[in-house]
């Protein structure tokens, strides 16, 4: 009853592993969701926070039984379908689709329609599951990878509604301006001033962003300072893989993902 209830959206399991030590040390109940998109068909009327931290999938198979929020949905669906109708079948809407003379819109009439008229509809009913939801089980503190895509920026929005502290951490390098822009959490966390610089000249507020340090880095340049620790690292290597010591060891890095696991290796016959 006394701990604090914190929600974080992420997209690894490895994550759990490094959040538990976390969640007993401040005495913390964290619910870990890997797969953030998901969420709308889990059941949340189940979700009791009890002594120990919860790692579990509540998948609700009769959520679309679910009568009040349909009925929610519905109600504003009535009202903005006509208005929606007008614009796609206007033909100066169709028009806004020419370039260079050529009629872009058969190209891309099935997929306006789809988002107008399918996928809309799934994200006013997945604001109102996250609104209900966080409504009656209000966190602490909302962590997210991002809160600018599809799937991520519905839970900043209710957070920010209903006054839940929510943050982000970044999770990779800020590729282009939009990469994590616009932010709709409370906080940013970010690697250096580099990356914070970057974000205040992409429109985010300095008052928002906090420079943490990259997790990644800061473990490279930990080990790189520690010989001790890098010798066990690199002789470990050896041993495990029964490679020859005068061998020089080369590592190439590929994606990290939680979708597949193990090591492989090449060794010359030199």
């Amino acid at each position: 009853r006394n701990k604090k209830k914190i929600y974080i959206l992420y997209t690894t399991k490895s994550l759990e592993t490094l959040v538990k030590p976390f969640c007993n040390k401040h005495n913390v109940v964290l619910l870990h969701f890997n797969k953030v998109y998901w969420w709308i068909k889990w059941n949340f009327e189940n979700l009791l926070f009890r002594k120990k931290v919860i790692f579990k999938k509540f998948v609700d198979v009769n959520y679309y039984k679910k009568k009040k929020i349909i009925l929610e949905s519905n109600r504003f669906f009535k009202n903005v379908f006509p208005k929606w109708k007008l614009i796609y079948n206007s033909p100066d809407f169709k028009k806004t689709f020419i370039f260079n003379e050529i009629n872009l819109w058969p190209f891309v009439q099935k997929k306006v329609y789809e988002f107008i008229f399918y996928n809309f509809r799934d994200k006013i009913e997945l604001i109102l599951l996250i609104y209900r939801i966080f409504s009656k089980n209000k966190p602490n503190l909302l962590i997210s990878f991002a809160d600018n895509t599809e799937h991520t920026m519905p839970y900043a929005l209710v957070t920010s509604k209903l006054r839940i502290h929510s943050l982000v951490v970044q999770h990779g390098v800020i590729g282009s301006k939009d990469g994590y822009l616009p932010s709709y959490s409370e906080k940013f966390a970010t690697w250096g001033q580099t990356c914070k610089n970057i974000l205040i000249e992409n429109g985010l507020e300095a008052e928002k962003i906090v420079i943490t340090g990259a997790h990644r880095f800061d473990r490279y340049i930990y080990i790189n300072n520690n010989k001790k620790l890098k010798e066990e690292i690199k002789n470990s290597i050896y041993e495990e893989f029964d490679i020859e010591k005068n061998k020089k060891l080369i590592v190439l890095a590929t994606y990290h993902g939680d979708l597949f696991s193990g090591f492989s290796y090449y060794s010359s016959e030199t």
